[in-house]
């Protein structure tokens, strides 16, 4: 997700007395600090839509027991099939 956000400045300004029976000093004016946020979710598009990769060898070094819960190959080789889900 991408964020954008804008600040207004915040500057104080002072306001002149109209005539000399107002008070001696002058008024502190300051304008109301706004922040406007946009939040667009930036999701970039797949480059593919599915990959297929191949692992030549075994995959017995994911650690004691794998095996026995079925991450072992096949055969001589393993594919694996990827696809984007579109939702």
């Amino acid at each position: 997700m991408a964020t954008t956000c804008c600040h207004s400045p915040f500057k104080p300004t002072t306001s002149i007395p109209r005539s000399a029976s107002s008070s001696s000093s002058p008024k502190l004016l300051r304008r109301p600090f706004l922040v406007k946020c946009s939040v667009k979710p930036s999701e970039p598009d797949p480059v593919f839509a599915s990959v297929r990769s191949f692992a030549p060898a075994t995959v017995a070094n994911l650690g004691p027991g794998f095996d026995f819960l079925g991450c072992a190959v096949d055969g001589i080789g393993d594919h694996v099939t990827v696809r984007v889900d579109p939702q």
